[in-house]
């Protein structure tokens, strides 16, 4: 999706040279979990972070089948 962003964006851009600094501008962002985790509720956070990783691991094989 945000190839596509990008795309169409440069599109209208007649310099390679500010094409360039937009796509590396956007593709450098990079989104970390604690910023994930501040706009989720403290309960919702609790709960995840209780649950085991073999939670997750039987609701993805459940969702794509089968897994090693």
């Amino acid at each position: 999706m945000k190839t596509y962003i990008v795309k169409f964006f440069c599109c209208f851009i007649p310099s390679k040279k500010i094409r360039r600094k937009v796509r590396e501008k956007i593709f450098s962002i990079q989104i970390t979990c604690d910023e994930v985790n501040k706009y989720l509720p403290k309960y919702v956070h609790n709960f995840i972070k209780d649950l085991s990783n073999e939670y997750f691991i039987n609701i993805n094989k459940n969702i794509y089948g089968g897994g090693a």
